[in-house]
C-alpha cells in the first residue's frame, strides 16, 4: 500500500505547488481536486485499516489544513479587501487570475516593478507572508 500513499503524497505536493505559483485559477477546480484527494485518502485509510501509516496520517492532517484554508469564510471576512486601494485590487485580481508580473504590468500599463511594489505592499498590509496565502486571500474574498 505504500505505492498508494506515495501517489497521494505526489498529487498533494503538485496541488500545493499549483496553489503556491497561482496556476489553479478557479475555486471550483481546487475544490474538485481537494475532494478527490480526500476521497482517495479516506479510501486508503479503509484499505490499510486501523494501522494506517504515519505518512497517511500526516498527509491527512495537511489535507485538512489546506481544506480549512480554502474554506469560504463568513460574509464579514471581506474587510481586508476594503483596506486595499483600487490599484492593489486590480493587481491582485490579475495575479490571482494567473497572470505573471510582466503580464499584469502590461495590462495595467505600468512597469513590472510597480506591480511588484503593489503586491508586496498589500501583502504587508494584510499580514500575508507568501504568494500562496495571497492567492488564498483572493479566492476567499471572491476576486477570482
Amino acid at each position: 500500500m505504500d505505492w498508494w500513499i506515495d501517489a497521494l503524497a505526489a498529487e498533494f505536493d503538485r496541488l500545493k505547488h499549483e496553489v503556491a505559483v497561482g496556476s489553479v485559477t478557479t475555486q471550483i477546480a481546487m475544490s474538485e481536486r481537494l475532494a478527490a484527494l480526500r476521497w482517495h485518502t479516506d479510501n486508503a485509510r479503509v484499505q490499510i485499516g486501523a494501522a494506517a501509516s504515519a505518512r497517511l496520517r500526516m498527509l491527512d492532517a495537511e489535507l485538512t489544513a489546506l481544506e480549512a484554508a480554502l474554506a469560504p469564510q463568513s460574509p464579514g471576512s471581506r474587510h481586508g479587501l476594503d483596506a486595499l486601494t483600487t490599484r492593489q485590487r486590480d493587481v491582485l485580481r490579475l495575479i490571482a487570475g494567473g497572470r505573471s508580473m510582466k503580464q499584469a504590468a502590461a495590462a495595467l500599463q505600468v512597469s513590472p516593478r510597480t506591480v511588484a511594489f503593489h503586491k508586496y505592499r498589500m501583502m504587508r498590509q494584510l499580514c500575508i507572508r507568501t504568494s500562496a496565502e495571497l492567492l488564498l486571500f483572493a479566492m476567499r474574498t471572491g476576486l477570482v
